[in-house]
């Protein structure tokens, strides 16, 4: 039943769905209005709209011209699956500006649910499947999203784990009988047996790290996330790096941001304190990073790539920044996650046992203006 709606569409139409399930509204009954039910939701009607027309589509709802919408008679087999996609609550201000009708000029700061759902709708579109996002705060798990998803009796969950979920609350969700897949590696979820995508960060920064030390860069800061999995394995490739290129102080320019919920960008401010030590180039964890970087170089008139190079692990919003940024096409990254997990959860609901438990993304770097050999005078804002 799903289809290609955008994100508050599908939850329209799962708020009249969950309606129908639980028998507010009988077959025969006249649902509320466009307008009413946007209203409830804090939607525009189009909005409504587009979510009626997928359950029209599936033979749920009846929509009957200038009279209004009813909900049908429906068997036990066309009630289709719930499957729930859960997203830390920092990731929940991803809604597209701007939708037709909406008036709303909000920017997109988190696009990466956005693209989840889009591509999980298109994976199950020829499947009975209720697609639902679900966000969570720190430390509240299980009441935000998992007692939710056991409540509104799933039957799939695909899941991206922060490092506040406890394994514990995950197994209350699989002693539900729930089928979880996980879109990201989580540490303390390992010994569940979970399947999960593992992105090859480690190769995006080899190939940045190579393509820096060839043009001549010797002073370049790394920027790091504390809270990642393979914190330990970008450090080991970044220290091997440094060291077969002689670069022995290397870790003076190491700057560890805490991404914990919310993230916490101040560290980036050091940077600027080095003085005459001003790195070169510098290496960030993702776009975001970029962004606020870049903000702090306006401010100080200091350009990019001629003042200092830059380049990302992972880029989920590409079309934010002023500049074209060099690194991996995290868009498609994570459209092919998505399908991934899509294919790996269809496999669990239809009674299958999975051989393979991980399945490793290698993310390839695309270079642009972002990077350049460095300069050789001293900047002119390091005189002001």
């Amino acid at each position: 039943m799903a289809s290609t709606l955008t994100p508050k569409s599908i939850v329209a139409r799962d708020k009249v769905l969950s309606w129908i399930h639980s028998g507010r509204f009988a077959p025969g009954e006249k649902l509320p209005s466009e307008q009413s039910i946007g209203q409830e939701l804090g939607v525009n009607h189009i909005t409504v709209r587009r979510g009626l027309e997928d359950l029209s589509n599936a033979g749920l709802v009846i929509k009957r011209p200038r009279v209004g919408n009813f909900v049908a008679e429906i068997s036990n087999q066309q009630l289709v699956t719930r499957i729930y996609v859960l997203f830390p609550d920092y990731m929940s201000s991803f809604l597209p500006a701007g939708e037709e009708g909406s008036g709303e000029v909000r920017r997109a700061t988190h696009p990466v649910p956005g693209i989840i759902l889009s591509q999980l709708c298109q994976a199950f579109s020829q499947r009975k499947y209720s697609i639902t996002p679900l966000f969570y705060s720190p430390n509240r798990f299980w009441v935000d999203s998992g007692a939710v998803a056991v409540e509104r009796d799933a039957k799939g969950v695909i899941f991206y784990p922060s490092h506040t979920v406890k394994a514990e609350e995950i197994e209350r969700i699989l002693d539900a009988g729930i089928k979880v897949v996980l879109l990201r590696e989580a540490p303390q979820l390992r010994h569940l047996g979970l399947f999960y995508i593992e992105q090859d960060h480690g190769t995006a920064l080899s190939q940045i790290l190579d393509k820096l030390l060839k043009l001549g860069h010797r002073n370049i800061a790394m920027v790091r996330f504390t809270e990642r999995p393979d914190a330990q394995v970008l450090d080991d490739i970044a220290t091997h790096y440094f060291k077969s290129a002689g670069i022995t102080d290397y870790e003076k320019n190491n700057f560890d941001l805490s991404n914990r919920d919310p993230a916490d960008y101040g560290a980036l401010d050091k940077i600027f304190d080095r003085g005459e030590n001003f790195p070169t180039a510098v290496v960030v964890p993702d776009g975001y990073v970029a962004w606020e970087f870049f903000s702090r170089c306006y401010e100080r008139n200091i350009r990019i790539p001629r003042d200092i190079s830059i380049a990302a692990l992972a880029n989920s919003n590409p079309h934010v920044l002023p500049f074209g940024l060099s690194a991996p096409d995290s868009v498609a990254g994570h459209i092919r996650s998505a399908n991934f997990v899509a294919d790996k959860l269809s496999c669990l609901l239809d009674g299958e046992e999975l051989v393979e438990r991980c399945m490793h993304l290698k993310n390839d770097v695309v270079f642009t203006k972002s990077i350049s050999s460095p300069r050789k005078d001293k900047p002119s804002w390091l005189t002001n």
